[in-house]
């Protein structure tokens, strides 16, 4: 069997990625590399853009972006509030360069990132290789660490690769051919999906999948062909060494801690909302409007609870970082990209934008909104979804609202 020549390059380019991928939280002269792609990927696609590609939807993105060039981080953390700033626009930029694309390159693009995401997994699983990044400690729930594989934590390793499953789950749903190949990925991805032992991306999955299944409601066999993965899994999890530290993890069962009172449930989450909503309070009016910065929201946070983080939910997040105004922005984009989604015909491809779509609300209840692999997935569906039609399907999308 031979490999084409477009194959051989895009195993080329994600073997050369994955390797940046698992050094990326180092530095080089005190640059964490992370930064140094992410940027080179912004100035790329600032390069390359073109604005009758723009939609519309893509516009508040921007301008929430720079709504971190005027709060007080700016003054305060100047680099902070730099690498906020392309953290935000890089989001909008890659979908405004996906629009480029047809939409069986973009179905091919969406596949190959997420089987990249799943199958990155495995020479850290299998002991092959030790990661870099920021695993999530166990000790608490009777275990060592969870599975980080080449992402730079615990969280991003997780929301990226439940994203990923919900893509792979279509198409092994829906390619017959490949079907089975799809089939032990999608096995092999919730396996590490539960060892990840970070509950947020286990959300996302739910409801992700909660949403496919109920848009193949008339369709009873593709019901029970997403079944018979999770059936497989849940019959083989109890019988594993590290049950009852799933368990306890998932029920929030600590040694030292619990999730008995309001303030503790959600790893601590109840009392960091309670916080977060306190110190919005004590904004004064410019505040209100465009919030204090990242850097800013978590020492104020801190003042409160003792403990220096962000607010673990994306709207509050937006709230005292960017304010009232930058947290309209994002509502703005996340109705958009809704109405953007359920306009065009009923099918597959509006039933996996659908899946992500909710699985990335359920991850902004409980997470920040700008992780960079969950929101590439979500666009590229968007932008599969916005080219279902027959006059844009086989060309580049050509449109500002």
């Amino acid at each position: 069997m031979t490999i084409s020549k477009k194959n051989l390059l895009a195993i080329l380019f994600f073997s050369s990625f994955f390797l940046i991928l698992h050094i990326e939280t180092l530095s080089i002269l005190g640059i964490k590399i992370s930064y140094i792609w992410k940027f080179a990927l912004l100035l790329y696609l600032i390069l390359k853009i073109k604005y009758r590609y723009i939609w519309s939807g893509y516009y508040p993105l921007i301008a929430l972006s720079f709504i971190s060039l005027l709060n007080n981080d700016i003054a305060l953390d100047t680099p902070t509030a730099g690498v906020n700033l392309f953290n935000i626009l890089i989001i909008p930029l890659i979908g405004i360069h996906l629009t480029k694309f047809n939409k069986e390159k973009l179905n091919i693009l969406a596949t190959r990132i997420s089987l990249f995401i799943a199958l990155s997994f495995i020479p850290y699983a299998l002991g092959l290789m030790e990661s870099y990044g920021q695993a999530y400690d166990l000790e608490n729930f009777g275990g060592s660490f969870g599975l980080v594989g080449a992402f730079a934590t615990a969280h991003g390793a997780s929301l990226s690769l439940a994203a990923a499953i919900l893509v792979i789950l279509d198409r092994y749903l829906f390619d017959k051919k490949y079907r089975a190949y799809y089939a032990i990925i999608l096995v092999i991805g919730l396996l590490f999906l539960i060892q990840t032992h970070v509950r947020t991306g286990l959300l996302m999955l739910a409801i992700g999948v909660l949403v496919m299944l109920a848009c193949n409601l008339k369709n009873i066999k593709k019901i029970q062909l997403a079944l018979i993965p999770a059936i497989t899994i849940f019959i083989w999890l109890p019988t594993t060494d590290n049950f009852e530290v799933l368990t306890n993890r998932i029920i929030g069962a600590g040694k030292y801690t619990s999730e008995e009172s309001i303030t503790d449930i959600g790893s601590g989450r109840g009392g960091i909302y309670i916080a977060s909503i306190n110190v919005y309070s004590e904004f004064n009016l410019k505040e209100l409007l465009i919030g204090t910065g990242k850097a800013t929201q978590m020492d104020l946070i801190a003042s409160k609870i003792g403990l220096r983080i962000g607010s673990h939910n994306a709207f509050l997040d937006l709230l005292l970082a960017h304010g009232i105004i930058g947290l309209c922005l994002f509502l703005y984009f996340l109705l958009k990209t809704y109405t953007r989604i359920i306009k065009y015909h009923k099918g597959k491809d509006r039933n996996l934008a659908l899946s992500l779509y909710w699985a990335y609300i359920g991850m902004c209840m409980v997470q920040g909104f700008n992780w960079l692999f969950v929101n590439i997935l979500l666009l590229l569906a968007l932008t599969i979804c916005m080219k279902s039609t027959p006059q844009t399907s086989s060309m580049p999308l050509k449109i500002q609202h």
